[in-house]
């Protein structure tokens, strides 16, 4: 009875201080595999369990990576984040990831990927970025160094590229005009985003055969040209393309500067 009782005793002890998986709001986990694809995510979800070996964020409207998203999540080998609104890529957004073989980024709004990115991923052997509007200039000719690396992905830009298979181009295709400058990513209020599922490259948004019934209720601040055939748009509203100031020039900011005189 006495060496039953310890038994029970120290059951009870490991269950009580075993580690807690939760799951993330509202995806479902099962074994290794967090699964959160088309749930209509608009931020990175947090508490992942950290054995967590493959995680599927495709098909919401993430639009960044935040820093430090993914630092805990150290048996990491397989990232989903295709069709979704990714504009920008931070060079550690993916540095304490040893095990990560495969990111998939295709269908989303990237114009580079900063090579700091393939440094930090000794173990990455496929990076997926067709369907983005790939700015192919010299902050992008490291990806030919890597034979298994964006294979199927086209230039966007500029002009003399755009169309064209990286995998099929040369380093001196890869040209850039003054000093070279990696982007930085900034975290942008929503009037500066591109619309879900549309591509935003030098002030022109292209939503051309998206099955779009109206137009996007998000444009970005700096549009110059609109992209709208092969959709099923039949009306346009009144002010459908009238963006929003500036903040700095909003009328309320500025009746709050007139009052505070």
């Amino acid at each position: 009875m006495v060496y039953r009782g310890l038994c029970i005793g120290l059951t009870a002890a490991l269950l009580l201080y075993a580690p807690v998986h939760t799951c993330p709001t509202p995806c479902t986990c099962r074994s290794n595999t967090v699964d959160c694809s088309n749930t209509g995510l608009k931020e990175f979800p947090t508490n992942i369990p950290t054995d967590t070996v493959k995680l599927d964020l495709s098909y919401n409207a993430l639009a960044r990576l935040p820093p430090g998203a993914v630092d805990n999540l150290p048996y990491l080998r397989i990232l989903q984040l295709n069709n979704n609104n990714i504009q920008c890529l931070d060079g550690e957004a993916f540095s304490s990831l040893p095990q990560l073989v495969s990111i998939t980024l295709q269908n989303n709004n990237l114009t580079t990927v900063p090579e700091s990115i393939r440094n930090n991923l000794p173990r990455l052997q496929s990076l997926r970025l067709e369907h983005n509007p790939l700015r192919c200039d010299c902050l992008l000719d490291w990806i030919l160094e890597y034979d298994t690396l964006a294979t199927l992905a086209r230039c966007y830009s500029p002009y003399n590229l755009s169309g064209k298979r990286i995998a099929e181009l040369k380093k001196r295709d890869f040209k850039c005009s003054g000093e070279p400058q990696s982007p930085v990513c900034s975290y942008r209020d929503e009037a500066s985003q591109c619309p879900p599922g549309c591509k935003c490259s030098d002030g022109i948004v292209d939503c051309r055969n998206r099955g779009l019934t109206a137009i996007p209720s998000i444009l970005p601040a700096d549009m110059t040209e609109i992209r709208l055939e092969q959709n099923q748009i039949t009306e346009i509203p009144a002010r459908a393309f009238c963006l929003p100031p500036p903040k700095e020039n909003r009328p309320e900011q500025q009746r709050d500067q007139v009052g505070g005189r």
